[in-house]
């Protein structure tokens, strides 16, 4: 946090005091049998005594019921690195504000306590009355300037909300949380912790598999505010090196009754992080941050001018299908480079890649239809298992030598790792550094489906066509 470490605890004392005073009370209790009377932190080895068997004790937990683990909390550099694939940036005549440019998905257990938690470690213990009352809450560093600070919400010029500016001149980043669907904004944002795990007493254990998995993006924004650099500290550094950014970008705390089931103590939803962090640091379980976690480069890119808006097939029957018959669509794509740019599929070139919805992907994954998770031949409809689609059946996609082609992974393709999925960019010149590319597509029936597994019913899929360096 920006904030100094003094500061902040003096900020969240009450919060803080709340805590260690019912600790220190319940540390020195006697055994207590059955249900807990309050919400406690449990933060001790799985060896501590108040883990033996039937001790009975307020902070002890039963190895059937999970395990135990001493935790710092959301300390400023407490976390595991992200490692997200490193971004290009690119002049934004050729790379759009708005654009991803590396993204990864991580799991709470990854990243958080410095990864050091399992995923049954118990984090908190709550009476089983308060199962309505229990929170994740999540914000960006919203006291940080460039960490999620709400004067450098910059997406919101651009119609992307909730991107906020690095220190890294045209690099935002956003993250979402992945079991609500919504980004982590400068004002907190609640999710209410349901289906936990109980003890022999029916007490709730918050454990550290209930918080929520993250998607950390990086993407292009502009080199100047888009309010007209009015802020003083919009100083963008335009670096292409190792992101060397130690303050974090976001938090996960938790809001939960302490003192009765009517207060809860913790962040409010809808405060702003900038001036509310009551119980930072060691009641909030998880940092994420990125330091040392990607390298910026800067090198020439290409991009898409043109590509045909849609593809349509003529009808085609299941007695067809099943004959080993398909219908054809021909499409073309049109594409220019900045000078310089080098094509190719390997490291530093610039490589094109067609993309299906990551539902449509996920669908195929279900079907066993993906290579090692990064890329597949087949682009199936979308809502696949509705009762009026086409099942049975996908697109096909061929280059201009007639090569089969495959469509990638829509939430790995930004990786280093290089294949199946790229496309070298080539084509014909037609003038201007522009280049056109003409591919074919194929609706026919997938060859590892019966007869049977074929239904009748309308195709409609859509595909992204992107470029980047790799």
């Amino acid at each position: 946090m920006q904030i100094t470490y003094l500061l902040k605890k003096v900020v969240a004392l009450p919060f803080i005091m709340g805590f260690l005073s019912y600790f220190a009370l319940a540390t020195h209790a006697q055994a207590f049998y059955g249900p807990i009377p309050k919400c406690v932190r449990i933060s001790h080895a799985p060896s501590h005594p108040v883990n033996k068997p039937n001790s009975g004790h307020i902070l002890g937990v039963q190895q059937e019921h999970g395990t135990t683990g001493k935790w710092i909390g959301a300390t400023d550099t407490n976390y595991a690195n992200m490692t997200i694939p490193n971004p290009n940036i690119a002049d934004e005549d050729f790379q759009k504000v708005g654009t991803v440019l590396s993204s990864t998905v991580k799991s709470f257990i990854e990243f958080a306590e410095s990864g050091r938690y399992s995923p049954d470690q118990v984090l908190y213990k709550c009476p089983a009355s308060y199962k309505n009352s229990i929170y994740e809450m999540y914000s960006t560093n919203g006291d940080y300037r460039f960490g999620g600070y709400d004067e450098m919400e910059v997406g919101k010029f651009f119609g992307m909300p909730n991107v906020y500016s690095t220190k890294v001149k045209g690099l935002g980043f956003r993250i979402t949380n992945l079991s609500t669907g919504e980004h982590f904004s400068h004002n907190w944002k609640a999710r209410q912790l349901t289906n936990l795990d109980r003890d022999q007493y029916g007490n709730i254990l918050v454990k550290a598999k209930n918080f929520s998995n993250i998607k950390l993006e990086l993407i292009r924004i502009p080199d100047v505010h888009p309010s007209g650099n009015s802020h003083p500290k919009w100083s963008g550094y335009d670096i292409t090196n190792q992101f060397d950014e130690k303050q974090p970008l976001g938090y996960f705390a938790v809001r939960l009754p302490l003192n009765n089931a009517n207060k809860l103590e913790g962040p409010r939803p809808g405060l702003n992080h900038k001036y509310h962090f009551p119980g930072w640091y060691a009641y909030w379980p998880g940092t994420i941050g990125l330091h040392k976690g990607f390298t910026v480069r800067r090198l020439p890119t290409c991009k898409i001018n043109f590509i045909t808006p849609s593809v349509t097939f003529p009808q085609i029957s299941v007695n067809e299908l099943n004959m080993g018959i398909y219908r054809t669509s021909r499409f073309s794509v049109s594409y220019n480079c900045q000078s310089g740019a080098r094509r190719g599929s390997g490291r530093d070139q610039v490589s094109m890649s067609f993309l299906p919805s990551s539902a449509n992907f996920k669908k195929a994954e279900d079907l066993s239809l993906v290579n090692n998770g990064i890329s597949t031949p087949y682009l199936l409809t979308e809502n696949y298992d509705s009762e009026n689609s086409a099942r049975g059946v996908a697109v096909t996609l061929y280059d201009q030598s007639g090569s089969q082609l495959n469509f990638s992974n829509p939430d790995k393709y930004l990786s280093s790792n290089f294949g199946q999925g790229k496309i070298i960019p080539e084509g014909n010149s037609i003038g201007n550094g522009i280049y056109n590319m003409e591919f074919e597509a194929r609706l026919g029936k997938i060859p590892v489906v019966s007869k049977a597994s074929i239904s009748p019913g309308k195709y409609r899929a859509t595909a992204r066509v992107v470029m980047r360096v790799n």
